[in-house]
């Protein structure tokens, strides 16, 4: 399955359209997920893509650049990575790339937010 969801996954390496996207994002966080074998982290998943979905199609198309790691692009490089480290059997080096990720990722929705409270209409 992860294959298949990394086959779909290299269609959005230049870019696409985030709702086009967010099924392929979906599940290759949902396989990951599974393959971590974590209750509350696979609980928590489900929370984080509605999150996820209303940032990149209403904020990351207007803030960020096609490489950013919020860009669909940019998100997608980072699950070709992370599925490559992980069917190549390389465990701490997909946890390494997933740390990464999400961190990238939480640092990305913390500028947007500053930026949108810190604007013109937000000073």
């Amino acid at each position: 399955m992860l294959r298949e969801v990394l086959r779909e996954n290299a269609t959005f390496l230049q870019g696409g359209e985030p709702a086009g996207y967010m099924d392929v994002n979906e599940r290759f966080h949902h396989l990951v997920l599974d393959l971590a074998d974590n209750e509350v982290l696979s609980r928590l998943g489900g929370q984080l893509h509605v999150m996820a979905y209303h940032l990149q199609t209403t904020r990351v198309i207007r803030a960020a650049a096609p490489d950013h790691e919020l860009s669909v692009a940019g998100s997608a490089r980072f699950h070709r990575d992370i599925g490559n480290a992980i069917l190549r059997g390389e465990e701490d080096h997909a946890d390494r790339l997933m740390r990464a990720h999400l961190l990238r990722t939480r640092d990305g929705i913390l500028v947007i937010g500053h930026a949108r409270t810190t604007g013109p209409l937000g000073a």
